[in-house]
């Protein structure tokens, strides 16, 4: 899989930005990482759990004046967690002028009436709702940023693939939404 879309006219466009990262696949976020470190950029990563950032550690010693990393277990957090992770960006950061979300599948490939209603909750919830909810409570940081941009990465739903069921219908509220912060 090719992921030579990082291209930067002016590297000095991204230089002191705020970046927030969450759940990038990674492939994409090792060479996303080292584009907004090599850019001056400060880096926010939001993971689920330790042992995502594990393979990064060494890039994380050695630059640990850009990245900052912050865990919150999508699975089972409140929005209370969201709000708390909002405000401590705040208080540590003042702004963010980026966000760069990955939307991943998470979906056996069934039969619409074979898939489990809580694997549906499930797909929806990480797909959907947390990203409602987590932009939702970033929304005052965004505006505080010059020129912030908020990107959405995905698989090409204008040709759903059969049987992914939840992560289609996810993916289109998703985009609802997004015309919604336009």
């Amino acid at each position: 899989m090719n992921h030579n879309i990082f291209y930067i006219s002016n590297k000095k466009t991204l230089k002191n930005k705020i970046i927030l990262i969450i759940n990038i696949q990674k492939d994409i976020k090792k060479e996303l990482i080292e584009l907004l470190i090599n850019c001056n950029s400060k880096i926010i990563l939001l993971e689920k759990s330790i042992n995502k950032t594990s393979m990064y550690y060494d890039k994380l010693c050695k630059n640990k004046k850009y990245i900052y990393v912050y865990f919150i277990d999508f699975l089972i957090a409140t929005n209370k967690d969201y709000y708390k992770f909002s405000k401590s960006i705040y208080f540590n950061f003042g702004r963010i002028d980026g966000i760069i979300y990955d939307i991943p599948k998470l979906c056996k490939q069934t039969l619409f009436e074979q898939q489990k209603l809580e694997e549906f909750y499930k797909i929806m919830n990480i797909n959907f709702y947390t990203k409602l909810i987590i932009i939702k409570s970033l929304i005052p940081l965004i505006k505080l940023s010059k020129s912030p941009s908020i990107i959405f990465t995905t698989h090409n739903i204008n040709i759903p693939k059969t049987y992914w069921n939840a992560y289609i219908y996810a993916n289109t509220s998703l985009q609802i939404l997004i015309k919604f912060l336009q």
